[in-house]
């Protein structure tokens, strides 16, 4: 069992300081006037054991429990209350070896509180956990005022169960009863939902399984495709590899000649350096000497100069010196005058420090006389002082009877304001009543609102499905065409790559390409070569190949200038180049073809008519062959050649033959298998570019469409699981309307039923006042006798009181002569100090005139002194001249030598020049080599980037990551012919198409709509289980807490009738419940007969034996269940004296098993307490605490 050991308070209510106050075992009293904050002890207990209602505190808001300031003070910003329990006899009543426990509440004016246990912060709920244990509380029988003491007679049947709960310890339980009962609503309602949810998954699970099934069968088609096609690109990638190691051998090769070239131009470099900084040193050297001669001659003039200046500053010291010896004397005369000034004021201060002896001895009486004023008045105000303790005794007695009557009119009020809350209250339940059958009426309607929204919802949700199916096979389809343009745009623009390559191997054009490259980054007017700038027909498209030859490979520039800078240009391969303005001047007029020859059928016209220029170029570059001829066949060309020598004529196959009689054969197609010429291979390619472009182009419009689908699918998605939210959700609101439905009907029953309950304590309400205002009347009686002999009182308080005044103004009198003297005296101790300041400053000038005297000497010596010192140095620097000039000369003559040494210098530099010129020729034939190399390299990355980014495109992969072997379970013949692989992928493409729009994520939507089918069965079994767990958890607690209140009931109603017979010396009294057949809801009824009067309800006693029954009711509890500490807090006020006595005897027979604190006026109460508080207000607004033990 704990008790109350000590309690804190800091900033609370009215006490801003911080206040202790011990708790001893036993009785302790709180006594005071009315409103010196007696009470606030109390509220201040309350707080810290957990109270949330500012109104139980007697507050508005919950910071009107900080201390709000006074005229004096200024508000507090924190309130503390601290709470030290300690169990009796040291036992172990918490646990864990702990007899004692400390609880701190703290609240901030900002809003912030805090809950400390043991000085550690804490929740509110682990505090309540210890008072639950200790059977303490806030709104428990720990705490009774005056109050409750009323409302426990006046209060409803069922209101008054809140002791006996208390008592029976089963407060906790109805709490976790109710906690239960919401816990059961809200499980069946979500039973309701989850059903409904398990029945929808279920008919999803069978549609997604059939979908599934379909997307396993296309998953390993495009996993067998991509296997296969993972190869290809393998393969491809690792012979591209090895043809660029080898580029990487060669291109390495060169960079070592390179280097090693490089590093013999550094030595050739480092050494030039060196000549070059040896030429530079002597050129300093040189440019030194000439520099020094230069400084000496000027060193020179400066000389003469200083030597010049330092006499004619010796001259100047020297006239110094005699200025000085005139002003010394000054000072001396200055001095003497000075001293006799001083004198004169050594003989003031001597006067005035006699006046200043004979002023202290007249202070010295006149803080005598003040003194004897001042015991004097000292007396008067202890005798106003002893009249006025007199006053306040009276006084004290005349609020003993302000605070009875006051309780008597306030318990008349309390039962005036009873009755016109129970007529409000009435009011209100008839309203609420009102109110609820309205409310019957519209959740009725919301049910069916909520239904038909059910029923639509679900019609949109199967809409919202179907809308996903669809979007689902769109994305399928798209997703299939762009993988099928993928990979025809991978072997399109493999094979523009490859004829690329090929062309520029066997075009030579590879310091063409170089020389455009590097003249456009120099800035020439470079074009591109010929065969980019002509197309030929078909028919003379081998013709034209081999009649323009090497020409095909020129570079087309505008002028000869620009031929004169590109050969200034580096490069490391021979290049053609074909100005425009040359060929322009060299044009010739075409010759007319014989008309044999014309008539010939073997000849198909001129070449020259099947050849075309692109993009503006000059036909003139192609008029060296305008009168080439084409021909049939390499025959009909020999033959027609010995009849026409002076022509060319070139055969459709691309043989040629020359007017000079060389025949130029075209290949065959033998070889390395590239037969076909340069310019067919330009027209294949721009067609290939064509192609890829509208490849790419098409893939593009695909992947857009792609996108646009499975935003759609995301769209469907969303709209779906939207769709099926708001089902949810307006099943849940289906379900919340039925629960709504139930509720509003028990309300109204409910209602209905405190209804009548109101009525039956109004009829009881309107007896009951006329002892308490009988009461009054006589209270009203002592007071104005009270009141006449305070006024007698204050007459003797106001003569006293005169007598101090006339005190103080003798006082007063004596103090402003002691005040003039003072100030007299300070004057002349002012004057003295300024006298004895004066004679100070005359004694520091005479002072100060000596030290300038002596100050003037000695510049006067140093003046003479330095005027020597500057006629030595005119002759030093007189010396100083002569050596110099003897030095310029030898400076010249080592001016001449180092001359003569430079020249030769400067010819071993040209030499170093000459050979650092040959390595760097040497080194540009090497680089140039080496950027050959380094572009052939390029070329082969460029094909293996096409290689890789075709790779990453399609599969999403490095091509180097991929496997060359074939796939495991591959037909090893089928993967060795790549005839045969290619149409196996095709095949594979089409067995997919025919599979349709699949929706590919179907297997993973299964898997996760099967878990989420699982997880809900598995919630819908555990809702079940938690269903009937609640259930019979209600039924244990209603058994529980039925038996412990009969128990508990039963003992405090054999208690109250004998506790009732000892207060009131006689009578019965009993307790009953108004409906036995439901104790757990049952009102409590009080029915007493006190001696000599009939049997009736409570409600019907006067004021005081309302009073004393409740009181009879209240030891009754403790006898059951004595509480460790109890506070009453003027629960004595409406007892007389007769049952203030039996009131002190019931509390004394208590108090060796509960410690009480009681607030209180009477005297009776006080002389029962072991320890005895004062609260007082010294200024006002603020307590103070005094304490009298009286042991």
């Amino acid at each position: 069992m704990l008790r109350l050991e000590r309690l804190e308070i800091s900033g609370f209510k009215s006490f801003p300081e911080k206040t202790q106050v011990e708790f001893p075992d036993g009785v302790t009293a709180v006594v005071g006037p009315n409103g010196c904050g007696k009470s606030n002890v109390v509220d201040a207990v309350q707080w810290a054991l957990g109270e949330q209602s500012p109104r139980a505190l007697r507050g508005a808001r919950m910071e009107d429990v900080i201390f709000a300031g006074t005229s004096e003070r200024g508000p507090g910003g924190m309130a503390e209350v601290t709470l030290h329990l300690v169990a009796r006899n040291g036992t172990d009543v918490l646990g864990e070896g702990r007899d004692r426990v400390s609880m701190t509440r703290r609240l901030f004016r900002s809003g912030e509180s805090e809950y400390l246990i043991d000085g550690r912060k804490a929740r509110l709920q682990d505090i309540r956990a210890i008072l639950e244990q200790i059977r303490a509380g806030a709104r428990t029988y720990a705490v009774i005022d005056q109050a409750r003491v009323a409302a426990f007679v006046v209060n409803k049947p069922r209101e008054r169960r809140v002791f006996i709960e208390e008592a029976a310890g089963i407060s906790g339980y109805k709490q976790r009863r109710r906690l239960s009962e919401m816990k059961l609503e809200a499980a069946e309602a979500n039973l309701l939902r989850v059903e409904d949810i398990v029945r929808e998954l279920e008919r999803q699970r069978r549609s997604l399984q059939r979908q599934a099934s379909m997307a396993r069968r296309a998953r390993r088609l495009d996993e067998e495709y991509g296997a296969l096609r993972a190869m290809w690109y393998a393969r491809r990638h690792r012979a591209l590899s090895a043809r660029l190691g080898s580029l990487a051998e060669l291109l390495g090769v060169a960079r070592r000649e390179a280097a090693h070239l490089e590093a013999e131009r550094e030595r050739v470099e480092q050494v030039l350096a060196a000549a070059r900084q040896a030429v530079e040193r002597g050129q300093q050297e040189r440019d030194r000497l000439i520099e020094a001669i230069h400084a000496g001659e000027l060193d020179v003039g400066r000389l003469e100069r200083e030597r010049d200046a330092a006499g004619e500053r010796a001259r100047a010291l020297r006239e110094e010196a005699a200025r000085r010896a005139g002003e010394r004397r000054r000072l001396e005369e200055d001095r003497e005058a000075r001293r006799d000034a001083l004198a004169a004021l050594e003989t003031d201060l001597e006067r005035l420090e006699g006046q200043a002896a004979g002023l202290e001895q007249r202070l010295v009486q006149a803080r005598r006389d003040a003194d004897r004023a001042r015991e004097a008045h000292a007396e008067a105000r202890e005798r106003a002082a002893a009249i006025e303790r007199a006053l306040y005794e009276r006084l004290h007695a005349r609020s003993g009877i302000q605070s009875q009557l006051s309780a008597v009119l306030e318990a008349v009020e309390r039962d005036a304001a009873r009755a016109r809350e129970l007529a409000e209250t009435r009011a209100e339940l008839e309203a609420a009543l009102g109110r609820a059958r309205e409310e019957i009426a519209r959740t009725a309607k919301a049910l069916e609102a909520a239904r038909a929204t059910v029923a639509a919802l679900e019609t949109e949700r199967d809409a919202a499905r179907a809308r996903e199916r669809e979007a689902s096979a769109a994305v399928d389809a798209a997703r299939a065409a762009e993988r099928a343009l993928v990979a025809e745009l991978g072997e399109r623009a493999g094979e523009r790559a490859a004829l690329e390559s090929l062309e520029v191997r066997l075009s030579g054009a590879d310091g063409a390409r170089e020389l455009i490259e590097r003249g456009r980054r120099a800035g020439l007017a470079v074009e591109r070569v010929l065969a980019e700038a002509i197309e030929a027909d078909p028919e003379v498209e081998r013709a034209a190949e081999t009649l323009l030859a090497d020409r095909l490979a020129a570079v087309i520039v505008p002028d000869v200038d620009q031929v004169r800078a590109g050969a200034r240009l580096e490069r490391s391969g021979r290049a053609a180049l074909l100005p425009v303005d040359g060929t322009a001047a060299a044009r010739r007029p075409r010759e007319a073809v014989p008309e044999r020859l014309a008539r010939d059928p073997r000849v198909r016209g001129g070449v020259f008519d099947g050849i075309r220029t692109r993009d503006g170029i000059d036909r003139s570059l192609l008029d060296r062959f305008a009168d080439a001829l084409l021909v049939t066949d390499l025959d009909a060309a020999l033959e027609l050649h010995r009849e026409f020598p002076d022509r060319d004529f070139a055969t459709i196959d691309g043989h040629l033959v020359r007017c000079d009689g060389v025949v130029v054969l075209a290949p065959n197609g033998g070889g390395d298998g590239h037969a076909e010429g340069l310019l067919a291979r330009a027209r294949r390619r721009e067609e290939l570019g064509r192609i890829v472009a509208d490849l790419e182009r098409r893939r593009r419009d695909a992947h857009e469409t792609l996108r646009a689908a499975e935003s759609t699918l995301a769209e469907a998605a969303g709209e779906r699981a939207a769709a099926e939210e708001r089902l949810s959700e307006a099943r849940r609101a289906a379900a919340t309307a039925e629960v709504e439905v139930g509720q509003a009907r028990r309300e109204a029953e409910r209602l209905a039923a405190d209804l009548r309950v109101v009525d039956e304590r109004l009829a009881a309400a309107s007896s009951g006042d006329r002892d308490r205002r009988a009461e009054a009347a006589r209270l009203e009686a002592a007071l104005a006798e009270a009141e006449q002999l305070l006024a007698g009182d204050r007459r003797r308080l106001d003569e006293a009181r005169e007598v101090v005044h006339r005190e103080e103004e003798r006082v007063r009198e004596r103090l402003s002569a002691l005040a003039r003297l003072e100030a007299e005296r300070t004057a002349l101790d002012e004057r003295l100090t300024a006298l004895r300041r004066e004679l100070d400053r005359a004694r520091r000038e005479i002072a100060a005139l000596e030290t300038r005297g002596a100050e003037g000497e000695q510049a006067r010596g140093a003046a003479l002194e330095q005027a020597a010192r500057l006629d030595r140095v005119a002759q030093d620097a007189g010396r100083a001249l002569d050596e110099l000039r003897r030095r310029l000369d030898a400076l010249r003559e080592e001016r001449e030598r180092a001359e003569g040494a430079l020249s030769g210098r400067v010819e071993t530099l040209h030499d170093l020049e000459r050979r650092a010129a040959q390595v760097v020729e040497e080194l540009e034939g090497a680089r140039a080599r080496r950027e050959r190399y380094g572009l052939e390299a390029e070329r082969a990355e460029a094909d293996l980037a096409h290689v890789v980014e075709s790779c990453l495109e399609e599969l999403g992969r490095e091509p180097a990551e991929l496997s060359v072997e074939a796939p495991e379970g591959a037909d090893p013949d089928l993967v060795a012919d790549d005839a045969r692989l290619a149409e196996h992928l095709g095949e594979l493409r089409r067995k997919r198409a025919r599979l349709g729009p699949v929706n590919l994520l179907a297997e993973g939507e299964f898997e996760e709509l099967n878990r989420r089918w699982e997880e809900t069965t598995r919630q819908r079994d555990d809702l079940r289980q938690s269903i009937d767990e609640l259930r019979a958890s209600i039924r244990r607690m209603n058994k529980e807490s039925r038996e412990r209140f009969l128990d508990a009931f039963h003992s405090i109603r054999r208690h109250f009738r004998e506790q009732f017979a000892i207060l009131f010396r006689g009578g019965t009294a009993d307790l009953r419940l108004d409906d036995e057949n439901d104790p757990l809801e049952a009102g409590i009824e009080i029915v007493c007969q006190p001696p000599g009067k009939k049997l009736q309800s409570v409600t019907l006693l006067s004021g005081g034996e309302k009073a004393l029954a409740a009181t009879a009711v209240l030891f009754a509890i403790f006898r059951y269940h004595p509480p460790p500490f109890c506070l009453l807090d003027e629960v004595d006020a409406p007892l007389d004296d007769t049952n203030i006595g039996r009131f002190a005897e019931a509390l004394r027979t208590f108090a060796d098993r509960t410690q009480f604190i009681v607030i209180t006026h009477n005297k009776r109460t006080m002389e029962l307490a072991d320890l005895l508080y004062g609260v007082t207000m010294p200024e006002p607004g603020v307590s103070r605490l005094v304490s009298m033990n009286l042991d």
